[in-house]
């Protein structure tokens, strides 16, 4: 065959079988009329250069191997290399098809990969998230108890089951809300409710403080039972917005106190801080914001691998000052969440359980809450939540 006919055989270019030619790779026979002709054993000798060179010899290691020459330590380097590469391409695999929908369920590699962008890149991952179809509250739980994407729809709707009826879908207190706007010493002219979930944090100020709230979640059925208790509390200055805390309007700023028990998390502690700083007033503007904390140097290891999971933002007391300080506040007071705060949210939880265990007892939020209850129940006070307020320094 003329070089032209092998190119087209071999998919290689004609400068490329010139090249191997040079090298001994293939030997064409010149004819009478000048032209190259070439064999079927040149054809072969090139598709298996390019077998060898798939996967990941070079030119000069196949032509060694062709020889007979090549170094079998030499292979085998490359075999183990090929073993790394597909375990990476599976792990890739799996992770496609876990977002695609195609698994059966989540795979540990797909949690770990959420857990990674928690920890490398929150806003990213929050934003993905919300692209999911989660709403914040959804998204706190997702990241609290590593869930499973795909099933979303029906875990979500699990959840909330267990969780109907609650007032406090996380650790909170009338009382010691109360105690901590008193504390301020100040008469807000506005108040901005940050993830507010149903409202207990809102109504508790509300009883409190005549100025105009703005509650603020990205769940409207939590929102429209905030609206519903506040009309029947009579608390008028109550009012809602839905919309996400990670995108808030430019047009709420100016406002002299921000309140935030329990969300800021959601989207990272730090990054909450920084993309609610420019709403505060300065200089009297003050955000009071609560987050989880280790309240020892040394927790248990059952404790340390379960927030490992589900929050990988966890810090020290120390650490979380620190924080504070480097996104551009003074903590002006930091006070730890009391044990009844924790009672309010975990005895009405143990009671649903216990009530649809029946119905719901296969289910993975079922199993998800039971855990989270027992470990409460065990390891609380090695971790708390501590409430803190800021002013923009």
């Amino acid at each position: 065959m003329k070089i032209s006919e092998l190119a087209r055989r071999c998919g290689l270019a004609r400068s490329t079988l010139l090249y191997y030619e040079k090298l001994g790779v293939i030997e064409g026979v010149r004819a009478a009329n000048g032209y190259r002709h070439y064999d079927e054993a040149d054809l072969q000798r090139l598709q298996m250069v390019k077998a060898l060179q798939a996967g990941g010899l070079s030119l000069k290691q196949c032509l060694a191997c062709l020889a007979g020459e090549m170094d079998k330590a030499e292979l085998r380097a490359r075999v183990e290399e090929l073993d790394i590469e597909l375990s990476r391409i599976q792990r890739a695999r799996d992770l496609l098809a876990d977002l695609a929908g195609m698994s059966r369920e989540s795979g540990e590699e797909f949690k770990a990969w959420q857990l990674r962008l928690q920890q490398e890149a929150p806003q990213a991952y929050f934003d993905w998230v919300m692209k999911q179809g989660f709403g914040e509250r959804d998204r706190y739980h997702l990241q609290w108890l590593s869930k499973d994407m795909n099933e979303h729809e029906r875990y979500i709707t699990d959840f909330k089951r267990l969780l109907d009826g609650m007032s406090h879908w996380g650790p909170g207190d009338r009382a010691f809300t109360q105690q901590q706007f008193e504390a301020l010493a100040m008469i807000p002219n506005r108040i901005l409710d940050i993830g507010c979930g149903r409202g207990a944090a809102t109504l508790a100020l509300a009883q409190v403080c005549d100025a105009p709230i703005l509650a603020i979640d990205l769940d409207e059925s939590a929102l429209t039972a905030v609206e519903r208790s506040a009309k029947a509390a009579g608390l008028g200055q109550v009012s809602t917005l839905c919309t996400s805390m990670a995108a808030l309007p430019a047009d709420l700023a100016p406002v002299d106190l921000i309140w935030a028990e329990g969300s800021a998390y959601v989207m990272g502690f730090a990054e909450a801080l920084t993309a609610w700083r420019p709403l505060l007033s300065v200089p009297h503007g003050r955000l009071v914001v609560s987050e989880l904390v280790w309240l020892t140097d040394e927790p248990p290891a059952e404790a340390r691998a379960y927030w490992q999971q589900g929050y990988l933002g966890m810090q020290t007391l120390d650490g979380l000052l620190a924080t504070i300080r480097a996104r551009g506040y003074e903590c002006l007071s930091h006070t730890l969440l009391p044990e009844r705060a924790w009672h309010n949210y975990l005895e009405p939880m143990a009671r649903n359980l216990a009530r649809l265990e029946g119905e719901l007892g296969e289910s993975a939020a079922f199993r998800d809450l039971t855990q989270e209850l027992a470990m409460h129940r065990q390891y609380l006070g090695h971790y708390g939540y501590v409430m803190c307020c800021l002013r923009a320094a």
